[in-house]
């Protein structure tokens, strides 16, 4: 069944931006970068501190980095964990954050799609068939 997206209104849209920081900007950010390489394409990529998987983002055609913050350089995708650059940022797949924490919850990976799609729907997604949809108008 597609889902309907509506326009939200400015203070709706601020606070869906707001609960998804809260639940994937450090917490959940394994979740997102697994639901949007999937639903995207774009490659995983690992904030790494001390051989530990840090923060868990995408990087996008153009070099930029994408995490529940949208578009950030790689100058400011550690900032929010206290981390002094030049940052160790790498490719990383999809079984590296399995290995890395274990059980990622499906439910996690869900509902971090539906909010993307929320908040970004003009962002390249592919349907059922892998086929990349065009962006939303």
């Amino acid at each position: 069944m597609p889902t309907i997206l509506k326009q939200f209104h400015e203070e709706d849209e601020h606070m869906l931006h707001a609960l998804a920081r809260a639940i994937f900007l450090d917490g959940e950010c394994y979740a997102l970068a697994i639901a949007l390489h999937r639903n995207i394409g774009w490659p995983i990529v690992g904030l790494i501190r001390v051989d530990v998987i840090r923060h868990a983002g995408l990087e996008r055609p153009d070099g930029a980095l994408h995490d529940v913050r949208g578009p950030v350089s790689r100058e400011e995708f550690g900032l929010p964990f206290s981390i002094s650059g030049p940052y160790d940022i790498r490719r990383i797949a999809e079984a590296d954050l399995y290995a890395a924490r274990g059980i990622i919850q499906t439910e996690a990976i869900d509902l971090a799609l539906r909010m993307a799609q929320a908040l970004w729907p003009n962002l390249p997604w592919r349907d059922e068939g892998g086929c990349v949809l065009s962006p939303h108008p």
